[in-house]
């Protein structure tokens, strides 16, 4: 069992101690690993540390972690045990707190690996799974913010994450089979308290092309995309001011023929290297 994140901070400092996970002891062991923004941030860290909670950084990881935590001890009562009905109201209650956009994935201790999506479906998450490879009979999960990483580690998508909903699986136990072979959903905000709002800047830059997100192959996205603005760029005669066309790829995409129809204006295609800094970072 394990959680890893690979993308740069967008809130906070690039300090190693806002390195992901994000690990928090009480009330339980949790480790947090959250690609996304916290819109009100602020507002939720002043309430923690007002509640006697302390926050190590300045990262909206930390602070979505923390009111994780809070919800998970205001859940459990004075059972002292965190199970599944624990964590669904933990999340549910976490997600009616937090604005903006975040797909997150918890370790929890003794429980299993939880991962949740924001109402609005802005930042994306799929999951997947295969036979496992060291329990006999069992399942192995997968859930990750692009169906590459599922294809490259040999699982088999199952699904995007649904907006506001979350995905739990728990460890099993051959002498005890599970009905649910260990995944558990929940709809913890319902479709009609949220608008589905899905990131346009993934499906334009920081996704790669062969991902496929909410249903939708990327790269067909992107050449969607150019062909309604050639469109739109005939319809409103503007398409005779254009001297050229920049295409920039990630991968071999850019050996194939383009449908971008400006009149047969100059095209240039350019490779751009997915393990540059972005050139947006480095002002």
């Amino acid at each position: 069992v394990g959680i890893g994140h690979v993308r740069y901070p967008t809130a906070g400092t690039a300090s190693a101690h806002e390195a992901q996970p994000m690990y928090n002891s009480y009330p339980c062991g949790m480790a947090l690993a959250h690609n996304g923004n916290l819109t009100n941030a602020q507002q939720l860290a002043e309430q923690l540390v007002s509640g006697l909670r302390h926050l190590n950084t300045s990262s909206d990881s930390e602070t979505l972690l923390g009111v994780l935590a809070a919800e998970m001890q205001a859940a459990l009562g004075h059972s002292g045990k965190v199970d599944v009905g624990v964590v669904v109201q933990a999340v549910t209650e976490t997600m009616k707190k937090c604005r903006g956009g975040y797909a997150v994935s918890v370790l929890i201790h003794d429980v299993g690996v939880v991962s949740f999506r924001d109402p609005w479906g802005i930042r994306p998450l799929c999951y997947g799974s295969r036979t496992s490879h060291s329990l006999p009979e069992g399942v192995d999960y997968i859930a990750a913010s692009e169906s590459v990483a599922i294809d490259v580690l040999g699982f088999d998508m199952i699904s995007d994450v649904a907006p506001g909903e979350m995905v739990l699986t728990v460890p099993m136990d051959p002498s005890h089979p599970r009905q649910d072979c260990g995944l558990i959903l929940h709809q913890c905000q319902t479709a009609a308290a949220s608008l589905f709002a899905p990131c346009l800047f993934e499906y334009v830059y920081f996704a790669r092309p062969d991902s496929v997100m909410n249903g939708v192959l990327v790269h067909e996205s992107r050449e969607k995309m150019g062909q309604k603005m050639a469109a739109a760029l005939h319809l409103h005669g503007l398409a005779s001011q254009i001297d050229m066309v920049c295409l920039l790829y990630t991968s071999d995409a850019a050996d194939e023929e383009d449908s971008v129809d400006l009149g047969g204006r100059r095209i240039i295609k350019k490779k751009k290297s997915k393990y540059r800094q972005p050139s947006f970072m480095s002002t």
